[in-house]
């Protein structure tokens, strides 16, 4: 019996370790590639470094320690964010659970059975009262991974997790530049709502001096009623970018998973727009910068994903050996239990051959192709789109930056007409109609060349969205 138990313990380690090293599975490698340009639009091509370093917190090169306060909360607290984590979580586990089957299962077992019999005259049934102690290890129902369907899946499982991260990655960069334009936004409207204010305050004074003309028969009646309506439409104007403001500061609460009452007052204490800096973009960005992005990554992993899929479709037309086993001992009293049981094993392999199943194998590996196939061509076309959206941020970046340019030399010059045609209004050489049409020219001047500086703050955060993250540079500009 001993020599049959070490015969069996040799040839389970045997089919064990095989079971490691007869596999005909390898994994994949990504050799999917796709010739995109060295660099992108408008961009000085001499200069191009192939290793450009991405700055994670690029958030804070705005110089605003209250927007880096609201993207930080967002990121701890925002609520898709943690579902996203508590999803890596739960894949983490079913991860460890697929893992588990590249390795052989083991329990153990004891028992006692206690029998009486009384009052029996039968001559094989004798009166009295047995106990049977056992004890046994047993191997559970064990997969030989032979072809790397175990293995494979495995991988897929491994891969899974990665890709999630990534998605959580592209997640946290879509929440934070969803926070940095919507908390920019509000500081824009800031802006805009003292040019209101002082848009509302310019026309008052009109008005009060209209209405002195009008009581001294210098102007008749609807030059004074027109100057009152324009305090009346100055004031509307006021209010709609208030409502503005406020549209944007509940979007802001969703963002950052927080009741309003629990940032009563923090988002009326935002950074003076005058303070804000302007990163500037580098003039020789490589296109190999879009490596960063984490939904590259996670198209990457589906790749290895899909091929894990069609090495587990096509594991399906090889015979799975599967091993069942036990090793105990028993004994009808408890000396004999510990000095000299009873010696009891089983050892059961099993072979399952597949013969017949009309195409079903064929089919699942043709779907299991298919999907490689289109994940594949997902893999290039997000690398494709990276590209152009990177390629064009740039491009309008260059475009905003030229708007702000002349619609600031504009305003300078608006200004001096708007105050020369004031003077000359109140020295009576021009007419209330030429003066609303400056003032009128004046306060779109401003409102343009404020909504032009958001563009391009807005083009920015589209710029480290479209990077994967900040480039990490310490020119900046305002």
């Amino acid at each position: 019996m001993t020599n049959k138990l070490k015969y069996l313990s040799y040839t389970v380690s045997l089919i064990l370790l095989n079971s490691g090293c007869s596999s005909f599975y390898s994994e994949y490698k990504n050799s999917e590639k796709i010739d995109i340009p060295k660099s992108f639009s408008e961009q000085d091509e001499t200069n191009i470094s192939q290793d450009y370093p991405i700055d994670a917190e690029w958030w804070k090169n705005f110089n605003d320690p209250i927007l880096t306060k609201r993207i930080e909360t967002a990121l701890k607290y925002n609520f898709d964010l943690l579902n996203s984590a508590t999803s890596i979580e739960m894949l983490y586990g079913q991860f460890q659970q697929v893992n588990a089957n590249l390795y052989p299962h083991f329990s153990a077992s004891t028992s006692l059975a206690t029998k009486e019999v009384r009052d029996s005259d039968m001559p094989n049934l004798k009166n009295g009262s047995t106990a049977t102690h056992s004890l046994s290890l047993g191997l559970d129902n064990y997969e030989i991974d032979l072809f790397g369907k175990i293995q494979a899946t495995n991988d897929g499982a491994k891969a899974t997790i990665l890709s999630s991260k990534y998605a959580h990655e592209t997640l946290k960069i879509s929440i934070a530049s969803q926070v940095a334009n919507i908390y920019l936004n509000i500081v824009n409207i800031n802006e805009q709502i003292k040019i209101a204010n002082e848009n509302v305050q310019i026309s008052k004074e009109i008005e009060t001096k209209n209405e002195l003309k009008y009581r001294y028969g210098l102007i008749n009646e609807s030059v004074y009623l027109q100057s009152q309506a324009e305090v009346q439409n100055a004031v509307a104007s006021r209010i709609q970018f208030e409502a503005q403001k406020s549209s944007l500061e509940k979007n802001l609460y969703a963002l950052t998973g927080e009741f309003p009452d629990q940032q009563k007052n923090h988002i009326d204490e935002v950074g003076a727009f005058n303070k804000i800096i302007f990163p500037k973009l580098p003039e020789a960005l490589p296109s190999t910068i879009l490596q960063h992005r984490p939904d590259i990554k996670d198209a990457e992993q589906n790749l290895i994903i899909s091929h894990a899929k069609i090495t587990v479709a096509r594991a399906s037309y090889y015979p799975s050996i599967s091993l069942t086993g036990m090793l105990g001992i028993q004994s009808l009293n408890l000396v004999d239990f510990v000095t000299n049981p009873a010696k009891i094993w089983s050892f059961t392999p099993a072979l399952n051959i597949p013969i017949f199943n009309a195409g079903a194998t064929e089919g699942a590996v043709k779907v299991a192709e298919a999907e490689h196939k289109k994940a594949i061509n997902n893999y290039k076309k997000i690398i494709f789109n990276a590209f152009l959206d990177a390629n064009e941020a740039i491009v309008q970046y260059n475009k905003y930056m030229e708007i702000v340019k002349y619609q600031n030399k504009r305003v300078q010059s608006i200004e001096k007409a708007f105050s020369q045609a004031r003077l000359k209004y109140n020295a009576g050489t021009i007419s209330y109609s030429d003066l609303l049409l400056v003032q009128q020219q004046w306060l779109q001047a401003k409102q343009n060349y404020q909504t032009a500086q958001q563009n391009l703050l807005t083009n920015i955060i589209s710029l480290y969205k479209s990077f994967g993250g900040g480039w990490s540079d310490n020119n900046q500009t305002k």
